[in-house]
């Protein structure tokens, strides 16, 4: 039986520059990649390559570095970032793909069965390049009223071949503390092939998956 260790990922280096106004420089990233080394954070994400050639040099970069912690390139749900992340050489990539019905239609333009053909391709073709993986399923908090009723999870779980884990993104605060333990505890590792469950606890204005953990 696998252990309910918890690990945790940074996205200081993506997610901190999502503020406006902040720009590291690739010196900058790195410094704060080394701080978040000595900390012994798990994993450390380290950019989208796709956003700018700006933020492809830095990734590149900060793959070179020598920490403990694993390094994780970010990217959509396509073969072109999954290609940027192999080309880099990094050993994880965390991938997202909206899932809600807004994300579906207004989006991606596709339909549910579309959508998960898209992101078990990509996953696939993710895995053949060698690449450990994050899948994301970005919107998640309203995906469904109970993700664990909703195809679009039901397919994943049982038709999806990820690496280690999947990440459940509330980016609106929207799950409340009962809500959030009620749908961790319903997925534990053990049911589900041996990955890891990940949540994000970050853009939450109400912060109900942090409560919650």
């Amino acid at each position: 039986m696998l252990s309910n260790q918890i690990e945790i990922l940074d996205s200081t280096l993506r997610e901190g520059e999502q503020t406006p106004g902040v720009s590291f420089t690739i010196k900058q990233k790195a410094a704060i990649a080394k701080l978040l080394d000595d900390f012994g954070v798990d994993f450390i994400e380290l950019g989208h390559p796709a956003v700018s050639p700006d933020v492809y040099a830095a990734v590149e970069t900060l793959n070179d570095l020598d920490l403990k912690a694993k390094k994780m390139a970010h990217g959509r749900a396509s073969k072109s970032d999954i290609n940027d992340a192999t080309a880099i050489g990094v050993e994880w990539m965390g991938m997202f793909f909206g899932t809600s019905p807004l994300s579906l239609k207004h989006k991606f333009n596709v339909s549910k069965k579309e959508a998960l053909e898209q992101i078990q391709t990509t996953v696939k073709y993710g895995k053949d390049k060698g690449l450990k993986l994050r899948f994301t399923a970005e919107d998640a908090s309203r995906t469904g009223a109970n993700p664990n009723d909703s195809e679009i999870w039901k397919r994943q779980r049982t038709q999806t071949p990820i690496h280690g884990r999947r990440r459940q993104s509330d980016r609106f605060g929207l799950l409340n503390s009962s809500w959030t333990i009620g749908t961790k505890s319903r997925r534990r590792p053990i049911q589900f092939g041996g990955y890891s469950w990940v949540f994000n606890t970050n853009k939450n204005e109400r912060i109900g998956q942090s409560n919650s953990l």
